[in-house]
């Protein structure tokens, strides 16, 4: 049922964007005016992060055992998908421990690691993006380093049609996670989100259990 409903949506709805995009280009390139050319090429932008949370939902449908698996798995599996032949070099490493996270958990920290991903790669122009994964004090910890040009971050979550890292925020809070975006030394910036496991899950769930008794 997955796979019918994957092949749907890439038959129908991601087709019918493809073509949206198709015609917003027209428009814009024969706007009379440049005002009328900077709002359609806003709702562009727009459109495309439509096409591309589309594209990662027709992902996520055909491929249920990548929320399932242990999550190091999973990052490295997702960073391998990302890398193109003439594109930054990404890497996935592995730190101590290998943690176990619930399958909601594992798609929003996914879903974290392609956005900051593609951030280092369109917006700081990164020639190396790092993807660590590890566990500590029952936590699991993802964090993404790139040696890009950086940018405000504060002033990038706050530009109308860019949701990446507000959505990224909005992701870590859903799922009971911290997440810290600063300045790399050196140049470049971090992403680190630190989320619970699921032993960290069961042992807060008894201790609710116990209090409630």
């Amino acid at each position: 049922e997955r796979q019918r409903i994957a092949q749907e949506f890439h038959d129908t709805l991601e087709q019918d964007l493809a073509g949206v995009a198709m015609r917003l280009d027209v428009a814009a390139e024969r706007a009379g005016d440049e005002a009328s050319r900077a709002a359609l090429e806003s709702q562009r932008a727009m459109l495309d992060r439509l096409r591309s949370d589309t594209h990662d939902f027709v992902w996520d449908l055909r491929d249920a055992a990548r929320q399932e698996g242990p999550l190091r798995d999973a990052v490295a599996e997702q960073v391998a998908s990302l890398e193109l032949p003439d594109g930054p070099r990404i890497e996935c490493h592995a730190g101590g421990g290998n943690p176990l996270v619930s399958p909601l958990v594992q798609h929003h920290l996914l879903r974290i690691v392609r956005e900051s991903v593609a951030n280092a790669v369109k917006h700081a122009r990164a020639s190396r993006v790092d993807v660590r994964v590890t566990a500590a004090d029952g936590r699991a910890i993802v964090e993404i380093s790139d040696d890009g040009r950086g940018f405000d971050i504060d002033a990038r979550g706050s530009v109308p049609g860019h949701f990446g890292i507000r959505g990224m925020r909005e992701r870590a809070r859903r799922i009971g996670a911290t997440i810290d975006i600063g300045h790399r030394a050196g140049g470049g910036t971090t992403v680190r989100v630190t989320a619970p496991t699921i032993q960290q899950q069961s042992e807060r769930q008894r201790s609710v259990a116990g209090v409630r008794s």
